[in-house]
């Protein structure tokens, strides 16, 4: 990246944006972040309000901001909440998407966009249906940038992002674990953890990981318009609750509803280790910094 360009983080309160917030300040770049409230830890100067759904307040912010690059992190983020917010949901994942590229296009066609897909898109070309509203939603995101992109010949990137784990503020299954974990150690309960499948298979990767991966893309000349960022490792949740007990101190009590075979998830990551990136964090390091986190909130 350039000396002082300037990026636009998207979604800056959230899990993802206050790690990607950090990264940029340690690559000396021109900040400005945005979302919904104001945040306290960001200063004012490199902070502006603004709705992605407000089609409006979206073109005055990049005519105003005219940013380098952008990493999109806003967004609806919570799969089980979809099904009671769907069109909230499609909204801000789909609605927002489109405001941003469309301001995009008008006032900055050279900039540089880092999309953030999920691992719960689903595939219409293979016949999946959606899972759940949210992978509904982020399947027309992606689908919708990459169209935007060659229809405009806007530089857009799309980074499909399994599991993200690690320290901060998530909805995440290992987030609400550890959040479990952490207050039976207060109380000093038993440690009670309800699974729905035991066998359910899940790729997990640090936040911290998959932020370096974002700025990866955004600092290298792609080939590709998608990349894929995980450990490149799939384990169950009943091997992910075994890592939990591992690493604490408590006494388990497990309630498993089945056991039912899934198909391990695979995330092609040999294309974004190309361009340089390689992980930091394995499993046992972000679930302890995970905890570690919520003992301290």
């Amino acid at each position: 990246m350039e000396d002082k360009a300037c990026i636009l983080i998207t979604g800056a309160n959230g899990f993802t944006g206050m790690h990607a917030y950090e990264k940029a300040k340690l690559l000396g770049l021109k900040i400005i972040c945005t979302g919904r409230r104001r945040n306290s830890n960001i200063p004012d100067n490199e902070f502006k309000v603004c709705d992605l759904t407000d089609f409006k307040k979206t073109l005055q912010l990049i005519e105003e901001v005219k940013p380098n690059y952008i990493l999109h992190l806003a967004g609806f983020n919570d799969a089980l909440q979809s099904w009671n917010a769907p069109y909230e949901c499609l909204q801000a994942n789909f609605g927002g998407t489109l405001h941003l590229l469309e301001a995009i296009r008008r006032f900055v066609p050279r900039s540089k966009t880092v999309v953030v897909g999920s691992a719960l898109q689903f595939s219409p070309q293979k016949g999946e249906k959606p899972p759940h509203p949210y992978g509904l939603s982020k399947t027309l995101q992606v689908q919708l940038s990459e169209y935007w992109s060659d229809l405009f010949a806007i530089d857009v990137v799309i980074a499909k992002t399994s599991n993200l784990i690690g320290p901060g503020p998530s909805n995440g299954i290992c987030s609400k674990i550890a959040q479990k974990i952490v207050e039976a150690e207060r109380h000093q309960h038993t440690i009670k953890i309800d699974i729905k499948n035991g066998l359910a298979q899940c790729d997990f990767v640090d936040v911290r990981d998959a932020v370096d991966a974002y700025f990866c893309i955004l600092t290298n000349q792609n080939e590709l318009n998608l990349y894929e960022i995980g450990s490149g490792k799939s384990i169950t949740l009943d091997e992910l609750v075994a890592c939990f007990q591992a690493v604490t101190s408590g006494h388990f009590e497990i309630t498993v509803e089945e056991r039912r075979k899934t198909e391990p998830v695979s995330m092609e990551i040999q294309p974004l280790q190309s361009l340089g990136w390689k992980a930091a964090y394995n499993l046992v390091n972000s679930l302890q910094d995970l905890l570690a986190y919520h003992r301290a909130s």
